[in-house]
């Protein structure tokens, strides 16, 4: 407020006659503090206009943008989730990057799931690659079109003549699984470790 009633008071000529005591005063007092609330009104409605910052609003975002709203996660990954959402461009949905990444990799697919009682929210990268190589590639293409808000979980088959591979990972360095000798209970095991 002390800002605004500067300012209103630089309208003034200067000079021992407008010092602005009594009922002017009071009046430039009285708009200094209305225009001061008003300045916060609008700052706030900006502030609400985005989905990055928008903190009042969020749960009207979630709802507009087509995204799952969960209170108990922290609000800053609320307002990442709702502004990586709002902000991507060319489609940067499952829908869009499945044949995206098909054009190079055709049996690769990708799987959005929910996670468990910590709702963090994942997206499965599935299929069959030809070696490591392959893995970091896509590991690098997802970095760039992915949405932001949801966490990679890779697992990869490679198959190499006599056994079958597994690249688990989250999209850095992976771990690697001979699917013979792992099975089904020990692959889930072990991505149960990956999401933990």
């Amino acid at each position: 407020m002390a800002l605004i009633h500067r300012v209103l008071k630089l309208l003034f000529p200067s000079g021992h006659a407008w010092m602005l005591q009594g009922t002017l005063g009071d009046l430039i007092s009285a708009l200094a503090e209305s225009f001061s609330r008003l300045r916060t009104f609008f700052r706030d409605v900006l502030t609400e206009s985005l989905p990055g910052k928008a903190v009042e609003t969020l749960a009207e975002w979630f709802k507009a943008l087509g995204l799952i709203y969960d209170e108990t996660q922290p609000l800053a990954d609320r307002q990442a989730m709702a502004d990586a959402t709002y902000t991507s461009f060319g489609g940067q949905n499952f829908d869009y990057l499945n044949p995206q990444i098909q054009k190079e990799y055709p049996l690769i697919y990708l799987e959005e799931i929910l996670g468990d009682a910590e709702k963090i929210y994942y997206y499965f990268v599935r299929g069959q690659i030809d070696d490591l190589a392959d893995y970091n590639r896509i590991a690098d293409v997802l970095v760039r079109i992915a949405p932001r808000h949801l966490v990679p979980v890779m697992i990869l088959e490679i198959a190499d003549g006599a056994d079958d591979w597994i690249l688990v990972g989250d999209g850095t360095t992976p771990d690697a699984y001979c699917w013979a000798t792992l099975g089904t209970d020990g692959l889930y095991d072990n991505l149960g470790l990956l999401l933990s």
